[in-house]
């Protein structure tokens, strides 16, 4: 086994998990910001936007629970008041405790190359690219880890940015292409009634 190949192994192998804490991270901030959203709505508490977008709430989620706790009313949606906090406080330590997991993993993380892929097929080094927009989503090929520059233009050619691996062939612009040419005869196809 080629030195390289055991980095790429090792790289993948790493990383995979990285992903898989990172997953668990995003799943467990979505819960407590249900947790969260579910004692504000108790509330009737207002949310704040951005233009359309919701960037918080007129409470802070300390300030929320002890609104809630304070309230006379000992039942909100059917549920004691009381669940609300206690499923608040403990997504929130999951939360904490997953963030955690995944920042240890990502200490056995030594500077490898890592891919990513946006939607249409793309795949870049990394999700600062230049030819990204900060609404991009990314997803992450823990499996191409570790892989050479070289490697990776060899395996996936056109799908690499050419900004991220100079490298790259860059045939590939918005995802692979429909023929729009008779394969025979080479021409064009002919629309409308003439045709």
């Amino acid at each position: 086994m080629t030195t390289q190949t055991a980095t790429h192994e090792y790289a993948s192998k790493v990383d995979t998990q990285i992903a898989a804490a990172w997953d668990a991270f995003f799943k467990a901030q979505r819960d407590a910001d249900s947790a969260s959203d579910s004692i504000h709505y108790a509330l009737n508490d207002k949310r704040r936007y951005s233009g359309r977008t919701p960037v918080g709430w007129t409470l802070k989620d300390e300030e929320a629970i002890a609104a809630l706790e304070a309230n006379e009313k000992t039942h909100f949606y059917g549920r004691p008041k009381v669940d609300l906090v206690v499923k608040y406080v403990a997504a929130k330590n999951a939360l904490f405790a997953a963030r955690d997991a995944a920042n240890e993993l990502e200490k056995l993380y030594t500077g490898w190359a890592r891919f990513f892929i946006v939607p249409g097929g793309h795949i870049h080094s990394s999700r600062r690219c230049s030819t990204c927009y900060v609404t991009t989503m990314f997803g992450w090929l823990p499996a191409l880890s570790g892989l050479t520059e070289a490697d990776a233009v060899a395996a996936h050619g056109p799908l690499l940015c050419s900004v991220c691996y100079p490298s790259a062939p860059v045939e590939w612009t918005v995802g692979p292409q429909k023929k729009s040419y008779c394969p025979g005869s080479g021409k064009a196809p002919k629309y409308g009634p003439s045709a």
